[in-house]
């Protein structure tokens, strides 16, 4: 067992990100749904990092944080592609040590996030997921109904490992983040999208033991101690 490493905190979805960038030395990131870039992507700590985001006129905060005057410059500078993940994994091979997928927030659609990541990771890379834990079901709700949404990543998932085969563990912190590593037999290649999660919300997270099973649930000092 790995000695616990007291001095570091995991809180927020940076911190396990930076945590893994630093301790394995990783040099290049890739973040899918870049939203406002203050929330992750501005306190990432990489030698290189790309972000893809449509940014789908009008987005209201942006329209807060900039003037339409300084948009191309926010776009060369922060935003690296302009598109949609679906656009970007269809037009770009590169390969990354670590990808994080914080985009739109529906099984489906997360679920090709997960499995395109998947295959351009390099060797002993590994793909980071937001959102898989939602405290209260209507926080789970695709479309959104609330402010505090986390929808419905995590079904994606469970799928996804049940699908591929892929073993996932989910750390308790900053409403639930997925990890899983490097899978030599899916670099490259494409794959098969995972089928709808028929799981509901209260089959999955109604009793706390229930959840840490199915989602493989870790605290932030065992993820510490694991990675």
């Amino acid at each position: 067992m790995y000695p616990k490493k007291k001095s570091m905190s995991i809180e927020v979805r940076s911190d396990v990100i930076n945590y893994l960038i630093k301790k394995r030395g990783y040099g290049s990131y890739l973040e899918i749904g870049l939203d406002h870039p203050d929330s992750n992507y501005n306190h990432i700590s990489c030698l290189h990092k790309e972000s893809v985001d449509p940014y789908l006129d009008p987005e209201p905060w942006l329209k807060d944080l900039m003037t339409n005057d300084q948009l191309p410059s926010f776009i060369e500078e922060v935003l690296t592609h302009r598109m949609t993940s679906d656009e970007y994994f269809n037009s770009h091979s590169d390969t990354f040590d670590i990808i994080f997928i914080d985009g739109l927030h529906e099984e489906v659609q997360a679920g090709r996030d997960i499995v395109n990541s998947l295959s351009r990771l390099n060797p002993g890379g590994i793909v980071v997921i937001h959102d898989c834990l939602p405290l209260y079901e209507v926080n789970s709700v695709y479309p959104r109904t609330t402010d505090w949404f986390n929808g419905t990543t995590w079904k994606a998932l469970i799928q996804t490992s049940i699908d591929l085969g892929i073993y996932f563990r989910t750390v308790d912190t900053n409403d639930g983040i997925g990890l899983i590593e490097y899978q030599p037999q899916y670099s490259g290649r494409f794959m098969k999208y995972p089928k709808k999660c028929l799981l509901t919300w209260t089959e999955v997270f109604s009793h706390k033991i229930l959840r840490d099973y199915i989602m493989h649930v870790i605290t932030p000092e065992e993820f510490l101690e694991i990675y």
